[in-house]
């Protein structure tokens, strides 16, 4: 893109950022990855960060007609220039699901179908990735009535109308077969001509409950206790997936700085805690570089995070148009809602950057993806901007939300027309309704149909009414144990 004149850029109040990126860093951001273990070249820097579609049957299944849904979905994104594409959770046991509607990938039952969603979006030269997954304890209580987890120690219900069921010990048995299920999952992946697989240890899912030692108290065997046992389900499942694909194919894993701790100013415990559990982080990646891992994605949360308020002290992230931005002095209870970036936004504008900083000093080669709160082209293109002096590198930018709304958003960007991504209307739901107005775009898209994000075109979508049904059951199932 650096040889060509862009398009004059379309400097709008509804979209983020005031200036197009300058040639240099549209240089950057269309620069080719080379993954470091499977040799796996990636087009550009942009990432489209995982996503759940909620587009599959209600067993997990991925029958033609769940393709013909996922094929103009995958095409859009694919088309709108995304260099590596990660899918929503597929979930390695279809009686254990984090959404009612996951794809699950059990064993070769659907391969012509996966093979039809890889080409989809290699076609357009883009790696497609599966974001690969274990709910554990993290499922709602309607879908499985006894869930399953490194140790019996309950969700805590972050919304009065969810719930989760209290989970059931695993047996050292049964973590060697869920192990079993991530790699038999992985190697018909790779028999569908899928580039690579993500394991999601994120977001408060399987694998983040055994890094966590808030969520794993096992003293009793392997996978419990020390940072070496409780890393052990993840790195097991690496090794595993190692044995039974080549070399060419991709292994990344998404990274929880939850688990490990967060950043807080003031507070129990102060900056050394945290710095504490941000080591044992660090540990975990340099773990993941030695077994061949190529890429770790930085993100963070869980369903409890929310409760607690991780993001920005309001259970929204940063740079969302929900978001608060603290506007009083300390002390004042005031807080200005506002629909432009935030402060520490604008500072950083990646949720995650201080885990992302601290674990990229530490690796050699393994390669980092940020994923989390980038809304404008300079801030995508500043973040890949390496630290020589600190050692940091960011080396890929995910993208989420913003590709919900315009899946053509990174092609944008490359051409010089945009300086961001399109605001999304503020909403009095706040991180929930962003969610309800992407979910309903994924079934736009879906369906053949453009995006919307006014208002008015979203109170007459009914692709978006019929993404909420999903969270409908989850509410209605919460009401019915309330008066049981």
């Amino acid at each position: 893109m650096t040889g060509s004149t862009p398009t004059p850029p379309k400097l709008s109040k509804s979209r983020f950022g005031s200036t197009v990126p300058s040639q240099a860093d549209l240089a950057l951001l269309s620069q080719p990855l080379t993954l470091p273990f499977s040799g796996k070249v990636i087009k550009n820097r942009f990432c489209k960060a995982a996503l759940s579609e909620s587009l599959a049957g209600a067993e997990g299944q991925f029958d033609k007609d769940h393709l013909d849904r996922f094929v103009p979905l995958y095409d859009a994104w694919a088309a709108g220039g995304s260099g590596l594409v990660l899918t929503g959770n597929v979930m390695v046991d279809r009686t254990m699901r984090e959404m009612e509607h996951n794809v699950s990938v059990e064993d070769s039952r659907d391969l012509g179908r996966l093979k039809v969603w890889a080409q989809t979006v290699q076609k357009h030269g883009a790696a497609l990735y599966a974001q690969i997954s274990h709910p554990g304890r993290q499922t709602h209580a309607h879908l499985t009535k006894n869930p399953v987890a490194p140790s019996a120690i309950p969700v805590s219900n972050f919304h009065p109308l969810m719930s989760f069921n209290t989970p059931r010990e695993l047996t050292t048995e049964e973590i060697q077969s869920i192990i079993a299920r991530f790699v038999k999952t992985s190697e018909v992946l790779y028999e569908a001509g899928f580039d690579g697989i993500e394991l999601h240890a994120a977001h408060g899912y399987l694998i983040s409950q055994f890094l966590n030692p808030r969520t794993n108290e096992r003293t009793h065997d392997q996978y419990g206790g020390s940072l070496e046992n409780r890393a052990r389900f993840l790195t097991e499942v690496v090794e595993g997936i190692k044995k039974v694909t080549p070399k060419e194919f991709s292994i990344g894993v998404k990274l929880n700085s939850v688990d490990f701790g967060r950043r807080r100013q003031g507070g129990a415990g102060g900056e050394e805690e945290v710095d504490e559990h941000l080591e044992e982080a660090v540990q975990v990646a340099v773990m993941l570089e030695g077994l061949g891992v190529d890429f770790i994605e930085i993100s963070g949360g869980s369903y409890e995070s929310f409760a607690t308020g991780l993001l920005d002290g309001k259970g929204v992230p940063d740079g969302s148009p929900n978001a608060t931005n603290n506007t009083a002095a300390a002390g004042d209870k005031k807080t200005k809602k506002v629909a432009t970036t935030s402060s520490s936004t604008q500072k950083r504008e990646a949720h995650f950057a201080v885990f992302a900083e601290r674990i990229s000093r530490a690796l050699k080669t393994t390669k980092i993806i940020l994923t989390g709160g980038f809304v404008t082209a300079s801030a995508m293109a500043d973040s890949l901007k390496s630290n020589h002096s600190s050692g940091t590198h960011i080396d890929m930018v995910g993208l989420g939300r913003t590709v919900c709304q315009e899946p053509d958003l990174p092609n944008l960007i490359l051409s010089g027309a945009v300086t961001g991504g399109v605001r999304l209307p503020k909403t009095p739901g706040g991180f929930f309704d962003d969610v309800f107005i992407c979910g309903g775009n994924i079934r736009r898209m879906a369906n053949g149909k453009h995006p919307v994000a006014s208002l008015g075109r979203l109170a007459v979508s009914c692709d978006h009414y019929a993404y909420s049904m999903d969270y409908a059951k989850v509410a209605v199932h919460k009401v019915k144990t309330i008066f049981s």
